[in-house]
């Protein structure tokens, strides 16, 4: 057998155990290089992610400052073109800007009155995202309507007119809905509001001067409308608004001035100032039903002159009108039925000398307003008496409150239509803007019932990020 030499023996074994290290120091390597990438992949994973978020959040705040803009337009804190410099708001880690409105929409087609493009944008640390929403006012809005055949709905701070088709005065109107709407005035005048338009009511006689209307929400939009014919005897008729015909009613006692309506399951109740001569009314009672329909006079009122009647219940209304006498020993004509009878005249008090009321709107059975001329813009029952808490010196012609938003809208000579915030005596009036302005006098407001006026919040038609 051959032997091997021995120092060959010896060297073997140093040359694994190199091979060895060797291996071992190329696997540190590449465990080492692989901690680097996994290391710079999750710090790369952490900044993106990081990006991604503050994005999530900044759209959040961009979002907000929609919401922001929508509080704004509705309460009449600001138009569409104030709000465009809004901010600086600081909200969590970071804040939202308000920074341009537009008269437009998306497509470049004008906008009507009652909406507003804005722009808000938000930022996180370096990141931006920004928005653009349209905002329309409530779709609970109310309608005021006047002479030469003037309409505008309205909500939050503004009103836009709507067309009727007709130049006749209109002296009232009534809506059931946002979408159902009944005007009355001159000449057998009588138009219709299907939530986008105005379209004729036909079948009221042309003789007939028509100065009252109420709308039952519940029955379908039905309508009942008072007047006077060309013969000056009192007209009385219901229209119905499914198969948009006229019914000519019972003749009331007098030419109804004023008109107020409680509806219930089996038929109607209406309480209606007639006018007996220039100084002089009576307050009517009519009953109706599928079976019977008649007018009584419960109260002649002789010598006195009313305007405006409102019933919350059948035990609970007020109606006004002229004042009576001059100086301090005047009266404001101002009768109410607590549920037994009609009392007599009242005296609006602090100060005594008032002018004539126009007409009268209650929140509840404590809690009415009245509105009218010169030095009796506003009277105010606080379930005890009346009074006098304020004087704007412009002739009011129409009241509406509504209870659930703690608010009335007022309108009357030139244009003026005032949205007053109330509590208990207080009223804070807001302007209103009219799209187009208008120097034709108001006659008449409505609003729908449980309708927010300037209440609720605005509606977000439309949005859109903006991408650079």
């Amino acid at each position: 057998m051959r032997r091997l030499p021995s120092n060959a023996a010896h060297r073997r074994p140093a040359e694994n155990g190199a091979a060895t290290l060797i291996a071992v120091l190329f696997l540190l390597i590449v465990v080492a290089f692989a901690v680097l990438v996994a290391t710079s992949m999750s710090a790369s994973d952490i900044a993106d992610t990081n990006v991604q978020q503050s994005g999530v959040n900044a759209l959040f705040l961009a979002e907000s400052g929609l919401e922001r803009a929508s509080g704004l337009f509705v309460s009449g804190v600001d138009s569409c073109a104030n709000l465009a410099t809004d901010g600086l708001h600081t909200l969590g880690a970071g804040s939202f800007t308000i920074n341009a409105t537009y008269t437009t929409d998306f497509g470049g087609a004008t906008l009507p009155a009652n909406e507003c493009r804005v722009q808000s944008v938000g930022t996180v640390g370096n990141v931006q995202r920004t928005v653009q929403g349209i905002l329309q006012l409530p779709a609970s809005s109310g309608m005021v309507v006047g002479n030469g055949g003037v309409a505008y709905q309205c909500g939050g701070s503004t009103c836009a007119a709507t067309p009727t088709g007709t130049t006749q005065d209109l002296k009232d109107v009534s809506c059931a809905s946002a979408a159902s709407c009944l005007a009355v005035g001159s000449a057998g005048t009588a138009i219709q509001w299907n939530g986008a338009s105005w379209n004729p009511a036909a079948g009221v006689p042309v003789n007939d001067a028509l100065t009252s209307v109420i709308c039952d929400p519940a029955n379908g939009g039905n309508c009942y409308a008072g007047g006077s014919n060309g013969g000056g005897a009192g007209v009385f008729l219901q229209w119905n608004r499914a198969s948009s015909t006229w019914t000519t009613l019972t003749t009331p006692p007098a030419p109804i001035q004023d008109l107020t309506c409680l509806f219930n399951s089996g038929g109607v109740t209406c309480f209606a100032i007639g006018t007996t001569g220039p100084t002089s009314s009576l307050i009517a009672k009519y009953i109706g039903s599928s079976s019977s329909s008649s007018w009584t006079t419960v109260d002649p009122l002789t010598a006195q002159a009313l305007n405006g009647i409102s019933c919350l219940s059948l035990a609970s209304c007020w109606a006004v009108g002229n004042k009576m006498g001059n100086g301090s020993a005047s009266q404001m004509n101002i009768v109410g039925f607590t549920g037994g009878a009609w009392v007599p005249p009242t005296r609006v008090f602090s100060p005594n000398h008032i002018d004539t009321l126009e007409d009268v709107a209650c929140i509840d059975a404590n809690d009415c307003w009245a509105v009218g001329f010169k030095n009796a813009n506003f009277a105010y029952w606080n379930g005890t008496e009346w009074f006098h808490p304020s004087n704007a010196k412009i002739q009011l012609m129409g009241i509406a409150c509504l209870p659930t938003a703690g608010t009335c809208w007022t309108v009357g000579a030139g244009g003026t239509v005032i949205l007053g915030t109330v509590s208990g005596a207080s009223w804070t009036s807001t302007a209103v803007a009219l799209s187009p302005a208008t120097t034709q006098q108001f006659n008449a407001v409505s609003f729908p019932a449980g309708s927010g006026g300037s209440g609720g919040s605005s509606v977000l038609i439309e949005w859109h990020e903006v991408v650079s």
